[in-house]
């Protein structure tokens, strides 16, 4: 951006700090991890302030650093994936537009809640939320994967969400 001027310094300025939790949020619910998070987050703000030229006033501010992000957390999962396992384009598509439809602001403390709840889970109950919710496996399929009835992954899906559910309200109240 050839020599900003004071206002679109200012304006893009407070742009970000009204959009930051919504931004912010989207980007470590697809990473769960908050060091991660806080460097691909620096990165997609230096790209939207290079690319603050092409936002157009009176626009969603939010959904256009939304769809930056999307794609700074896309180039990220796909530096590191052979390092460990992230959502799938397609989850990171869904929590975009939930994030998109909700306004998703506000919500740091309960995703890293999130992550600290499921850390405690066994590796099998992660894989198993991971099979369904990241690679979007139906209960069908991951009944066949486990030799369970549907029923009774159903069941088990219920308890850990349930369970997820109680751990994170717990350590919201505990602060």
């Amino acid at each position: 951006m050839p020599d900003p001027s004071e206002e679109q310094i200012i304006a893009f300025s407070e742009l970000v700090a009204a959009h930051r939790s919504r931004v912010f949020g989207y980007i470590y619910a697809m990473l769960m991890n908050m060091t991660d998070a806080e460097d691909v987050y620096q990165q997609t703000t230096v790209l939207m302030w290079e690319k603050f030229e092409e936002f157009q006033p009176g626009t969603e501010f939010g959904s256009w650093a939304i769809k930056i992000a999307y794609f700074n957390v896309k180039n990220f999962k796909r530096r590191q994936s052979s390092r460990r396992l992230l959502f799938s384009d397609a989850v990171m598509e869904k929590v975009a537009d939930s994030y998109d439809r909700l306004g998703g602001g506000g919500e740091e403390d309960r995703l890293e809640a999130l992550s600290e709840c499921v850390a405690k889970l066994s590796a099998k109950q992660q894989n198993l939320l991971n099979l369904r919710y990241s690679e979007n496996l139906a209960v069908k399929q991951l009944a066949s994967l486990e030799g369970k009835s549907e029923a009774s992954v159903s069941m088990m899906l219920g308890r850990l969400r349930r369970t997820l559910f109680h751990c994170i309200n717990s350590k919201l109240a505990t602060g």
